[in-house]
């Protein structure tokens, strides 16, 4: 008798591009694509391939780590030499 509403969906394809990813996924499959081919894929290969992007990722959080705290650092001076000359 009465017509209930009904939701509606909402369905929007993304449009963020993330290019760590995709050259990640182009590795993976290359390398993948290459031990399928040379191996039978046993699982001493797959985790040469994880121990491979575990010390890529590892390298990348250390040097980010590194350059953050050269900031801190010179924020600090910049803000002790202010402080020097505001209340000299």
């Amino acid at each position: 008798m009465f017509k209930t509403p009904q939701h509606r969906r909402f369905d929007i394809k993304t449009r963020y591009y993330d290019a760590e990813a995709e050259a990640r996924q182009e590795r993976m499959r290359k390398l993948k694509a290459e031990v399928e081919s040379v191996h039978d894929g046993s699982e001493m290969y797959q985790g040469k391939i994880r121990e491979g992007f575990r010390k890529y990722r590892g390298k990348k959080d250390h040097i980010s780590r590194g350059q953050s705290s050269v900031r801190i650092i010179i924020i600090a001076g910049l803000l002790a030499a202010i402080s020097y000359l505001i209340l000299k």
